[in-house]
């Protein structure tokens, strides 16, 4: 779609990856590694990533480790034109990196919570006139309450931007149920 041009349509996109989660020098599943794809409406995009996830980078400080943990995230992948979007980069690269707050030492009666705000910076799925990609950056916050999660982004970052661009989604973590579910039978 050019810049500045409309859709008059209903798209959607859907995604899903295939995830290693593993330990390093007697860490806890923290890294991951895996492939993954979006596709819909929009644009097609397979992928790779690694990263590792909620790291005690400060386990020397006993009371701050209760409560910090670090992410991040490197993806590479291969986006394909889509019915709304009719030409995008020939490939794609994210990094991602935040910060999280909550009660990771809780004991078991406690419900877990968390507030985790991060930074994304994206290779770019939308082109110029020559063909180049152009870079994105996002701003995200997410909150995670027991098996329910609600996130929001924002490209404000750019500085760039002249209007309310954002994405939100609200999660559910349906293992923790199934494990409830099948534990008490």
């Amino acid at each position: 779609m050019p810049v500045g041009a409309t859709r008059d349509a209903i798209d959607f996109m859907t995604s899903g990856t295939l995830t290693k989660w593993t330990g390093l020098g007697g860490s806890d599943d923290v890294f991951f590694y895996g492939v993954g794809g979006a596709a819909g409406s929009l644009y097609y995009e397979p992928y790779a990533q690694m990263g590792f996830r909620r790291l005690d980078l400060l386990n020397f400080i006993p009371v701050v480790s209760d409560y910090v943990r670090f992410s991040a995230l490197g993806r590479a992948g291969r986006p394909f034109s889509g019915a709304a979007f009719h030409q995008v980069a020939t490939h794609s690269y994210l990094g991602q990196a935040s910060i999280g707050i909550g009660n990771y030492r809780r004991s078991d009666c406690a419900i877990p919570v968390e507030l985790e705000i991060g930074l994304t910076v994206d290779s770019g799925l939308f082109v110029d006139h020559r063909g180049n990609s152009l870079e994105e950056r996002f701003v995200t916050a997410a909150l995670r309450i027991s098996v329910v999660t609600i996130e929001t982004w924002n490209d404000l970052i750019n500085q760039k931007d002249y209007g309310p661009t954002f994405g939100a989604r609200v999660t559910l973590d349906v293992l923790p149920l199934y494990e409830r579910f099948v534990g008490s039978h």
